[in-house]
């Protein structure tokens, strides 16, 4: 039995030996598989992230690393030293004074065929708003005027009234702006507020328009009354074009508008002195008379007149019938 056994051992020695590829250790190719590339060189940055304050500030970075690399940043307000190296390393990271909103940047290490990035945020400094001047006067007339933002961040504006209009209504940092009124065609006075906000802040610049002028009637005479006739002139006067003028009257309203009768003058857009005539009167009857004139601002008034109609050419003073005689020869 055991002339048998180291024969086969022998053998078996052999085969193992053939199948590991011989004594000298050479690959020949012969579909042993690809042996693996390994990277033997490393590199690693000590921060993934970092944030400043508005302020002007530096933080540092450790980078370890045994190959060549280098640094590159997105943003010019932070500046990096140094930004190459071949071996382990503190990199120093300077941020500039942040005077608007929060910003950011990417600072990228390279080398060795390894790529770390480093998020780097700055806070945004406090928002800073002013507006100058604060109030504005217009006349009733259509009118513009200028408004100095000063701000260190975005911003908007906007007029609570639709007669009063921003040219910008956003922007950002120093500007100018232009606040317009439209005409205000009434006596009264009007105002409106004119808001501009950044962030938490909010400046109010107050605007006041006045109100027009109505036109002026003064001067009413009447003359050359008769039971069925009158003649009436007045001044009247305005800033505005006056588009129609003339007198009103009633026999029951003591202060007549242009509500009652009326009758236009034909000298509405010429000299100050205006002239009427009133006809188809009734006799013997009282009449309550004003002068008036329109513009675009309203309808003014003169002061109240009064007269009273003559009877008929054909009555004496009582109505009754008036006779003349003839003189004999």
């Amino acid at each position: 039995m055991k002339k048998y056994i180291l024969p086969l051992f022998s053998l078996v020695l052999s085969f193992l030996f053939v199948n590991c590829g011989g004594g000298d250790g050479s690959d020949d190719g012969g579909g042993g598989g690809t042996t693996p590339v390994i990277n033997k060189n490393s590199l690693a940055v000590s921060n993934s992230s970092l944030t400043f304050d508005a302020a002007a500030g530096q933080q540092t970075v450790n980078i370890t690393a045994n190959c060549d690399w280098k640094i590159t940043c997105s943003a010019t307000w932070l500046t990096i030293n140094p930004t190459s190296g071949n071996a382990n390393a503190t990199v120093t990271l300077s941020a500039q004074e942040n005077t608007i909103t929060q910003r950011e940047a990417t600072v990228t290490v390279t080398g060795g065929g390894f790529t770390r990035t480093i998020s780097v945020s700055q806070k945004g400094a406090e928002v800073k708003l002013t507006v100058s001047p604060q109030t504005l006067e217009y006349s009733y007339k259509a009118e513009e005027k200028t408004v100095a933002i000063t701000s260190n961040a975005a911003w908007t504006a906007s007029s609570d009234q639709v007669w009063c209009t921003v040219d910008k209504t956003s922007g950002n940092g120093n500007v100018n702006i232009t606040i317009k009124v439209n005409q205000n065609n009434s006596p009264d006075k009007r105002t409106a507020n004119v808001k501009i906000t950044s962030g938490s802040k909010t400046e109010t610049v107050a605007v006041t328009q006045n109100g027009g002028t109505l036109p002026t009637v003064s001067n009413l005479n009447i003359s050359d009354i008769t039971a069925y006739e009158a003649s009436c002139t007045f001044d009247a006067t305005s800033d505005e074009a006056i588009t129609e003028c003339g007198i009103c009257y009633s026999t029951s309203n003591e202060t007549p508008t242009v509500n009652d009768t009326k009758v236009a003058s034909s000298s509405a857009a010429s000299s100050t002195a205006k002239s009427v005539k009133l006809t188809n009167l009734t006799k013997k009857t009282t009449y309550y008379v004003r002068a008036y004139a329109t513009s675009a601002i309203g309808t003014s008034y003169s002061d109240v007149k009064t007269f009273t109609t003559k009877g008929a050419p054909e009555e004496d003073d009582n109505g009754k019938p008036s006779y003349s005689k003839k003189q004999g020869r």
